[in-house]
């Protein structure tokens, strides 16, 4: 069962504690665990997904991580965003060739950046899904559901991870 939020109906701009966190890793490793899925590897995309990547990596067990880039630009708030921009390093479709790969990222918003980095990985690996710490009820308009997701969210998510700028 997926635990809400703390303030889950909470509008706006919201922050998210560590130890809401570590609830919401609990929430998506339970999730795979009594699905049956096994994966050996993860694909983090940075930046946002870089932190709870490895923090799946532990709980599940998998020691094989690599990291797919992907860029927007924040233009004001509420958050309109620009076309997302993909780096993937060549050496990545080589490592995903013959595994079961779990996609991470800490939150979907719209859903277009996990559909962009699913476009790219499909026909290069076994199989993928996958794993976000939230997923924003309200915008989310991406065809590719999220496998796995910590919460639903309806407000602007500011991690422990992001930092203002000066």
């Amino acid at each position: 069962m997926i635990k809400p939020l703390k303030s889950a109906g909470f509008e706006g701009k919201r922050a998210v504690s560590w130890d809401e966190i570590e609830d919401l890793c609990e929430n998506v490793t339970n999730q795979i665990k009594n699905s049956g899925e096994e994966f050996n590897a993860i694909i983090a995309i940075s930046r946002g997904g870089l932190i709870p990547g490895v923090l799946f990596s532990h709980y599940l067990g998998i020691r094989e991580l690599r990291v797919i880039y992907a860029v927007r630009n924040l233009q004001e708030f509420p958050p309109k965003f620009s076309e997302v921009e993909l780096f993937i390093p060549p050496e990545v479709f080589d490592f995903v060739k013959c595994k079961k790969i779990l996609v991470v990222d800490d939150i979907a918003g719209q859903g277009q950046t996990i559909e962009r980095v699913c476009e790219n990985l499909d026909g290069h690996c076994i199989q993928f899904k996958t794993a976000v710490l939230l997923k924003n009820e309200r915008r989310y308009v991406s065809k590719r559901e999220i496998d796995y997701f910590g919460a639903l969210s309806k407000s602007f998510i500011t991690f422990p991870w992001d930092v203002s700028p000066c």
